[in-house]
């Protein structure tokens, strides 16, 4: 007695498959999805980690002090001429750069010599810590990055995610 079978999967099989794939897909998505803003946090404190490093290689090479103001949306650079501060130049830092949901939380007012010292714009005397905070959604709390600027021209970034 010979058997005729067919080669090939069943529809049961084939189901059990995609169900797989389909599980695997949901999971990856899921957690792409929620890591953006993270990953954008991240990025913005990048980028004004490496603004502040700007600073310090613009005001050595010009052997100038370099002003950084932080607004909402935007931080400039300016210098001074021995009388008041003039511009340099400004950038955006949240439109067009990174996600919209991201907040400076308290934007410094800080100058660098041409050390990378840091001083206070006002008498231009050497600063306490500076600190840049950003702020981002996540879930029903928040993720923070905190920037701390210390006077003799350390950098630390430290990172509380939920």
């Amino acid at each position: 007695m010979t058997r005729n079978r067919n080669k090939g999967f069943s529809i049961i099989e084939l189901l059990i498959v995609l169900l797989f794939f389909g599980t695997i897909l949901a999971v990856t998505l899921s957690y792409s999805l929620k890591g953006k803003d993270r990953r954008n946090l991240s990025a913005t404190a990048r980028i004004i980690t490496g603004e502040i490093y700007k600073i310090k290689q613009i005001s050595a090479r010009e052997n100038q002090i370099i002003r950084m103001v932080f607004t909402t949306d935007s931080y400039s650079y300016q210098y001074f001429d021995g009388v008041q501060w003039l511009d340099y130049t400004t950038r955006d830092v949240l439109p067009g750069t990174t996600a919209e949901n991201i907040v400076i939380l308290n934007p410094p007012d800080f100058a660098v010599n041409s050390r990378g010292m840091v001083l206070k714009p006002g008498d231009l005397q050497l600063s306490g810590t500076q600190t840049i905070s950003l702020r981002a959604p996540r879930g029903t709390g928040f993720d923070f990055i905190s920037i701390h600027l210390y006077p003799y021209g350390g950098i630390k970034v430290e990172k509380k995610f939920i």
